[in-house]
């Protein structure tokens, strides 16, 4: 299925001039046009406050602000103007320590540097067609973590709340 990605406005935040450059490229390759560019989470924090920007793609290690506190600021700010938006992490750091903090701070897609090419788009269009709800708890705003896999079981006992009746059989 083909899609056309010329009206999609990405945002990509990454310290790196030349990754940068790099997936302005494959983003223009796909056919986006309204790629916009920052340095750090503090500036990406100002352009969406000003742009309407429909996906991100973030670096963890920024300075002055992290990929991983901007993610925060955009998933649970009052000032956050769309908390909704998808954010795929992309990083070098793939320790199961960071992996689980950009889970947990509400990250719609990981992508490992150094990437290839073909990985990057499949996280994009994963993150274009994903259409799991929204989760807003105490500690949790994001995307549902879970892939809702069928098991087989009915949709009540995958929750456990017929444990009492298969107790009582």
């Amino acid at each position: 299925m083909a899609f056309n990605l010329s009206k999609i406005s990405i945002l990509v935040v990454d310290d790196n001039r030349q990754m940068r450059i790099l997936l302005r490229d494959i983003l223009k390759t796909l056919g986006i046009i309204n790629i916009f560019e920052v340095a750090n989470g503090a500036a990406a924090t100002e352009m969406i406050l000003t742009q309407n920007i429909d996906i991100i793609i973030a670096d963890q290690h920024m300075k002055p602000v992290t990929g991983i506190e901007f993610l925060k600021w955009l998933r649970t700010s009052e000032q956050s103007p769309n908390p909704f938006t998808p954010v795929i992490m992309l990083t070098g750091d793939s320790t199961k320590a960071l992996t689980q903090a950009a889970r947990d701070a509400g990250v719609s897609a990981f992508v490992v540097k150094p990437m290839t090419v073909r990985n990057f788009v499949n996280k994009l269009m994963f993150v274009i067609r994903d259409n799991r709800k929204f989760i807003r708890a105490k500690t949790y705003m994001g995307p549902d973590r879970r892939f809702h896999v069928d098991n087989g079981f009915a949709k009540a006992a995958r929750r456990g709340s017929d444990t009492k009746k298969r107790a009582q059989a």
